[in-house]
């Protein structure tokens, strides 16, 4: 009698129809997760170096001459505020009046320097091919499907550690070890991962709406990440001539900004002249 009543409930079209609804849902979340991923860990990386390195090393030229011609500006005030107010002020004062001042300035300085770096430091890395890079991402997708914890509940604990170099190899781009770790998966785990599904219809219906919403919830994710920088930056770097533009503009106004330099300097050090006669 039982074995009659479950043959008849697995049968059942409309808790198939939910089965396989679910079994679609589950590998649309998978491809979502595998596009999210790839967007944050290699197109809008790839993305970043490149506008670092045909555009972003020249904005933090100019930027660094901003703060430096502002800097001059500013040791100028202080000098002729000692000045008017008769009271000396040594050059170590000033210095570390300027260094509080524009301490924002200089970590602002520090941290486009070091993204130049993360660039170069990326270009300069191996790339795989057009073949290569498709087998990646097969593969992840792959893994993804079967041992991605929110795409299968109940998957082994052991499982957290071997997931977590997948994500980096994933993100390293390093194909060599993704074949290993799907090797390992294969032997390890992927025996003991199966396709269980809600044994009544409530249940089954809550977890496709769970799936429904969680692909939402990535998507939407998506969507922010290519209406912000570094993807954004894609709309400029695709177009040579709009590339070469910006480079010009930003050449032409780092020459200005030098200019600019020259001029504050020698008024600064006949500021400093006028003060030691003071003296």
């Amino acid at each position: 009698m039982v074995d009659s009543y479950t043959y008849t409930f697995s049968e059942n079209p409309e808790y198939k129809a939910l089965k396989n609804a679910l079994v679609d849902e589950k590998a649309r979340y998978a491809q979502l997760i595998v596009d999210f991923e790839s967007l944050r860990n290699v197109v809008c990386p790839n993305i970043s170096a490149e506008y670092m390195q045909k555009i972003g090393e020249l904005e933090y030229e100019l930027y660094r001459r901003q703060v430096e011609y502002l800097r001059i500006k500013r040791e100028i005030e202080i000098y002729q505020s000692s000045k008017n107010s008769g009271k000396r002020i040594s050059e170590r004062e000033a210095r570390e009046i300027l260094e509080k001042e524009f301490l924002e300035y200089q970590e602002n300085l520090a941290k486009q320097k070091k993204n130049i770096e993360i660039a170069n430091a990326r270009i300069a890395l191996p790339k795989l091919s057009v073949e290569e890079s498709a087998e990646l991402r097969k593969i992840f997708l792959s893994l993804v499907k079967k041992l991605h914890p929110d795409v299968n509940a109940n998957l082994p604990k052991e499982l957290g550690a071997i997931w977590q170099e997948i994500v980096d190899a994933n993100k390293a781009g390093d194909l060599a070890m993704m074949k290993v770790l799907e090797d390992i998966a294969k032997t390890k785990f992927l025996g003991c991962v199966e396709a269980n599904f809600p044994d009544s219809f409530e249940k089954l219906e809550n977890e496709l709406k769970k799936n429904r919403e969680n692909c939402d919830v990535v998507s939407q994710k998506i969507e922010q990440v290519k209406s912000t920088t570094p993807y954004t930056f894609w709309k400029i770097l695709k177009d040579a001539e709009k590339v070469l533009e910006k480079r010009e503009l930003l050449k032409s106004q780092i020459c200005e900004f030098q200019e600019r330099i020259v001029q504050v300097q020698t008024v600064l050090n006949l500021t400093k002249e006028d003060l030691c006669k003071l003296q």
